[in-house]
């Protein structure tokens, strides 16, 4: 039987002005104090995945309400994605010796169905530690991660892995494909047509270890390219807005040192340039959220892209403390729970509301909420307006601005949106609705 917990979210807000937009910020509570979180967003929710505790935190944007529901086994240093309304979890198997918890590797993951708050489960082509996962298109990619290797003197180590297993949503199949570098401690991250796999190191003996470069992936053409970033990091956070992907540069736990540096990648002119801070931190997560993009987590302070004025400013969140998990739901970004400075896990979480957008957020009773999802998509795009309206046109256009489909919609909230025919590419998706318009990207990856 699964347990479901319920707690009540009641926001308590107050206003910060931001590169000369307003915005708010907010403060909540998780169901419980939990450190080293993982999480994954899917249409009007944000899942938190407990580290080691065998709950999934789940926040509901709309009603403000947090949920709890327990796994089917605690996972060890878990990992999670999201693809349609399913989130996936990997991880190890935790076994209960006396006072201690013992972990083993498991090709077991766990899939929760948000919808029919079900469970079930899929394995992964080997057994490996530390998979990590992000999703593009129909397709959900379980990415590198380590077996165990014998050592020097008996002891043991971590051999990091190639492999990456693929499920597509659209054809209900599995496969398999292998990075041009096997890693572990690495970030996985998607956009618009490609699949980045950053920072981690080949093996870990005795805390020797190689460094990896930068592997990206093309599904339209199913081939690899690898880019050697300016320097070498333990921690590297992914995220992106627009056409650029960020690749961050945290602490190098082999000399402890924090860095300044970043990097962008132009994905329309496929090029990589390196840039400075103007002060060094421990930057360990990243999310794009709202038209910013967030990376931080190392302490009390954020670096944030501004895309509108294409630049950089800090920012600081009202409780300082490590290992702070990001996800970005409508136009709310939260960052939950951490470690403070006494070494405890904390169920406090920042919120921050950007109030100069409409989408996710009622300025006006009559303002347009749009939500799309899956985005990146492949044969469908689910439509949901928030609620139900008498009528409304629906115009999708690609990248040089022609016409590609229009659709009227009348007293529903939500329209399914048949994309199989499209080529791949960016799109830009506008809803009319009386006087009210909202537009919105969506990428095509088949």
């Amino acid at each position: 039987m699964m347990n479901l917990k319920i707690k009540l979210f009641l926001p308590v807000l107050f206003p910060l002005f931001l590169a000369g937009q307003t915005g708010i910020w907010g403060v909540t509570q998780l169901p419980q104090p939990a450190s080293y979180l993982q999480a994954a967003t899917s249409g009007d929710k944000a899942f938190f995945l407990g580290f080691n505790n065998g709950y999934l935190y789940i926040y509901d944007e709309p009603t403000n309400y947090w949920s709890t529901i327990t796994l089917p086994n605690t996972k060890m240093q878990p990992s999670i994605g999201a693809l349609g309304s399913k989130i996936y979890i990997s991880g190890d198997s935790a076994v209960i010796a006396g006072m201690f918890v013992i972990s083993s590797p498991s090709r077991t993951i766990y899939v929760y169905d948000y919808v029919n708050d079900s469970w079930s489960v899929e394995y992964l082509s080997t057994t490996r530690r530390q998979v990590k996962i992000c999703s593009l298109g129909s397709k959900i990619y379980f990415t590198g991660g380590y077996i165990d290797g014998g050592g020097p003197m008996g002891g043991s180590s971590q051999i990091g892995q190639s492999t990456v297993d693929i499920y597509d949503s659209s054809s209900d199949n599995w496969s398999v494909i292998h990075m041009p570098n096997g890693r572990l401690g690495h970030t996985a991250y998607a956009q618009d047509d490609k699949v980045f796999i950053g920072g981690g190191v080949d093996a870990n003996v005795f805390g020797n270890a190689t460094f990896m470069p930068t592997d990206i992936y093309s599904p339209a053409t199913n081939t690899w390219t690898t880019y050697t970033p300016s320097m070498v990091s333990n921690f590297i956070a992914l995220s992106g807005i627009d056409t650029t992907v960020f690749m961050f540069y945290g602490k190098n736990l082999m000399n402890n040192t924090s860095h300044a540096n970043y990097e962008q990648y132009d994905l329309s002119a496929e090029q990589w340039s390196a840039h400075l801070f103007a002060t060094t931190g421990d930057r360990k997560s990243a999310i794009a959220g709202s038209d910013r993009v967030f990376t931080g987590g190392g302490d009390q302070y954020l670096d944030v892209y501004y895309a509108p004025s294409h630049s950089f400013y800090t920012d600081s969140l009202a409780l300082k403390r490590d290992y702070i998990c990001f996800a970005s739901v409508n136009k709310k970004v939260l960052f939950a729970g951490g470690t403070l400075s006494n070494g405890n896990p904390t169920d406090h979480v920042d919120i921050f509301v950007d109030t100069t957008a409409t989408i996710g957020i009622k300025k006006k009773q009559e303002a347009i909420q749009l939500n799309i999802f899956p985005n990146p998509a492949d044969n469908l795009v689910i439509i949901d307006l928030g609620s139900k309206t008498p009528s409304a046109q629906l115009q999708l256009t690609d990248i040089s601005g022609k016409e590609v489909q229009t659709v009227s919609i009348a007293n529903t909230g939500r329209f399914d949106l048949n994309t199989s025919t499209l080529a791949n590419g960016i799109y830009l998706l506008k809803v009319q609705t009386g006087q009210h318009s909202v537009q919105q990207k969506i990428v095509i990856v088949h």
